[in-house]
């Protein structure tokens, strides 16, 4: 709701996002800094008909560590 009213430095986090491969071990790990979601999408998977969610973020800073 903060960016819906404009507040966008309150809505702003730190975050850790890790990729992780099919046996649930970490490839990588990137750390955004003052991110927040600039747009979200919500759509049938064309293969499997499951809803997918995807929460775009953007950020000042991101680190790949």
């Amino acid at each position: 709701m903060q960016i819906e009213h404009g507040q966008l430095d309150q809505a702003r986090q730190n975050l850790t996002l890790i990729l992780l491969d099919k046996s649930n071990v970490e490839v990588s790990r990137w750390t955004p800094t003052r991110a927040w979601p600039s747009k979200l999408v919500i759509e049938v998977n064309q293969e499997t008909g499951e809803l997918e969610e995807v929460v775009e973020v953007a950020a000042d800073v991101v680190t790949r560590q």
